[in-house]
């Protein structure tokens, strides 16, 4: 076996060991109850409407009977850099703000995902994306919103990762926005929350348990566990063997998306489906007692 191998074959095996402490780790929590997601028992812990942009929302209305006034709103604005005078004595926070009907050339119209606004012409409009794409001119209708009505405001687009819309949304203009990300910005303020929240249990307890569905939905690792993988990969004896990995991440990618299609034919040749082809699986129920097992 060469040097370079010998290299990858000892990175490996630390990431592997602490991705096995990550899982008894796991085992721990699960045991513990502290795994008990509420918001996946009742089926809605990637529902946009009804789960993030409401639970968002409230967090952000002063109005809300989490009892904290414009606490939230106010460490949102900070932690994210929102450059906006609001006046807390009147604002509003609205979820599925509906501008009207999209109009024939769809530049205008359609429902705001999270609106906040105040009696001096100030608005705050989130457009909040957890598995959704990007609608035809989205972005765009929501700009047009705030210039129409002559409005100081700040346009949010709200991603897992933070990455830009789409020229979809924008129709290809150069229009103003501001990316946040759940990852970062909206975990992040989700701890301060946490911190503001003391001597609140109810409220406390309600925020971590949504920390926790979020860091499911975005598969994060424990904070730990993941910083020691980057201090590991980045090691001076590890370098050449981590960069060796990155620079064939792809074909490391089509591999185990390819080994993983593989098992899915075994499946469904065990059970009577018909596979269509290895990039994208098409079935067809042949038995119908498969049926009777899975309703």
């Amino acid at each position: 076996m060469d040097k370079y191998s010998n290299l990858l074959n000892n990175l490996l095996n630390q990431i592997s060991n602490i991705v096995e402490q990550e899982k008894n780790l796991q085992e721990i929590a699960m045991s513990r109850g502290e795994c008990f997601n509420i918001f996946e028992v009742l089926g809605v812990r990637k529902n946009e409407v009804r789960l993030h942009s409401a639970f968002i929302a409230d967090l952000l209305n002063p109005k809300s009977k989490h009892g904290l006034t414009d606490t939230f709103l106010k460490c949102f604005l900070e932690e994210n850099d929102i450059d906006i005078k609001l006046d807390y004595e009147t604002v509003r926070v609205s979820v599925e703000y509906n501008i009207g009907y999209v109009s024939e050339d769809g530049n205008r119209g359609g429902r705001i995902d999270i609106l906040i606004e105040d009696a001096s012409n100030h608005v705050i409009v989130i457009e909040n994306k957890i598995d959704a794409e990007d609608q035809p001119s989205q972005l765009l209708r929501y700009h047009n919103f705030i210039q129409d009505n002559q409005k100081e405001g700040v346009l949010i687009f709200l991603t897992k990762d933070g990455h830009e819309a789409s020229e979809i949304s924008t129709n290809g203009l150069d229009i103003e926005y501001k990316c946040l990300s759940y990852h970062t910005n909206i975990l992040n303020w989700l701890e301060k929350c946490k911190s503001l929240s003391e001597g609140f249990p109810l409220i406390l307890n309600t925020i971590k348990q949504y920390i926790v569905n979020l860091k499911n939905i975005l598969d994060i690792m424990n904070e730990s566990m993941s910083a020691k993988i980057v201090e590991i990969a980045t090691l001076p004896e590890n370098v050449e063997a981590t960069l060796g990995i990155c620079s064939n991440f792809y074909e490391i990618a089509y591999r185990i998306r390819k080994s993983f299609i593989n098992q899915l034919k075994d499946v469904a040749i065990k059970y009577g489906f018909k596979c269509k082809d290895e990039e994208g699986i098409d079935v067809e129920l042949t038995n119908s007692n498969i049926l009777k097992e899975y309703s």
